[in-house]
């Protein structure tokens, strides 16, 4: 299942998942964006103007 926020997906599994009979237990994965894998990163970091700032 893919939710649009944590809550969508705690709510189905609350709801509709864990009432149905004989499902005794759940377990819930997320897989958030891969950032870096081996060493290789996948998107190169932004690169933003800064202004210096003095003290």
């Amino acid at each position: 299942m893919e939710g649009k926020s944590m809550r969508e997906i705690a709510r189905f599994v609350a709801e509709k998942l864990s009432t149905l009979e004989g499902v005794l237990s759940t377990s819930t994965h997320f897989h958030l964006k891969t950032y870096k894998k081996n060493g290789c990163v996948f998107e190169a970091p932004v690169q933003t103007e800064r202004l210096a700032v003095a003290p």
